[in-house]
Formats: structure tokens, C-alpha cells, sequence
């Protein structure tokens, strides 16, 4: 009896539950558009945050640079008006020297025994008729087959041994 109560009391509890009409998202029930509307306006709110300190970091990069760049080109400017001057002192010098030293002198005869060398950074020697580059590119070919050979050799003596042809 009990069993069957217990049934029953489940039963109309169940269909109680399901026929009501009472519902939390509804248009009328305030409660929850208050907190909808709350969590809309967190959610922007972030999200113009970080927009604006994004836009605020872009801006700030583009000033740096530009403010590099600025600096850069006064210093390029300063150094180049420097040489500038530095060269036509130079020429005026040369231009107004009247000892003819060999150095700074105004006549192209070389009454004076000035001699120059030219000198290069290059080194045009040849090892028996090869540069530099192709001795570089023998060298590695060699290179090359001889780590064949040790590899080869590795190989061919692990094989051997693998199938009892050592010789002891």
C-alpha cells in the first residue's frame, strides 16, 4: 500500500511539474533581463578596454618610430652638412697651399720623389693554377667521399658480422 501511495504521490508530482506554465526566461521577468543586460554591459565594457588599450599601443609605436625616424634623419642630416664642411676646408687647403710637398701640392709633376702603391684587400695568388674557391670545393669533395668510405666500411663490417663472417 505504502508502495502504491509513493507511486502516486511521484506520478502527480510529475504531471504538476510538466503542465505548469511557469517559466525563467520570459520576457516579463525582469530578474533575469537585469542580469542579461548586466553581463551585456560587462562584456562590452571589456571589450572597449582592450580596444582602446590596443589602438593606445599602436598609436605609441607608430610616435617611437616616427620619432626615430625623425632623429635619424636629423643625424644623418648633421653628420653629412659635418662633412661637408670638412671637405670644403679640405679643398679650400689644397686649393690655397702653396708648398708642393708631394701631399698637398697643386702641380702633377713629381719633382719631388712621392711615389704611392696601390694596395688591394684581395689575394689574386694562385696554387697551381687553382683559386682559392676551387681548392675550398676540392677539399670538401674529398671530405665527402671519405665519409662515404668510413660509412660504407661501417656497414659492410656490421653485415659480417651479422651473418658469422668475422674472421677472428
Amino acid at each position: 500500500m505504502k508502495k502504491k501511495f509513493f507511486n502516486c504521490t511521484i506520478l502527480s508530482l510529475l504531471v504538476i511539474a510538466l503542465c505548469s506554465s511557469f517559466v525563467f526566461a520570459t520576457d516579463n521577468n525582469s530578474m533575469i533581463q537585469n542580469a542579461a543586460d548586466g553581463v551585456r554591459n560587462i562584456v562590452g565594457g571589456a571589450e572597449n578596454t582592450i580596444e582602446n588599450a590596443a589602438r593606445n599601443v599602436s598609436n605609441t609605436s607608430k610616435n617611437v618610430t616616427g620619432n626615430m625616424q625623425n632623429t635619424g634623419n636629423t643625424i644623418t642630416n648633421s653628420i653629412g652638412n659635418t662633412l661637408n664642411n670638412i671637405g670644403n676646408s679640405v679643398t679650400g687647403e689644397m686649393q690655397n697651399s702653396s708648398n708642393n710637398n708631394g701631399f698637398m701640392g697643386t702641380t702633377d709633376d713629381n719633382t719631388d720623389g712621392y711615389t704611392s702603391t696601390r694596395t688591394s684587400t684581395t689575394d689574386d695568388t694562385n696554387v697551381m693554377g687553382l683559386n682559392s674557391t676551387t681548392w675550398i670545393w676540392i677539399v670538401m669533395a674529398l671530405a665527402a667521399v671519405g665519409i662515404g668510405v668510413l660509412i660504407y666500411s661501417y656497414f659492410a663490417q656490421t653485415n659480417s658480422a651479422r651473418h658469422g663472417n668475422m674472421d677472428d
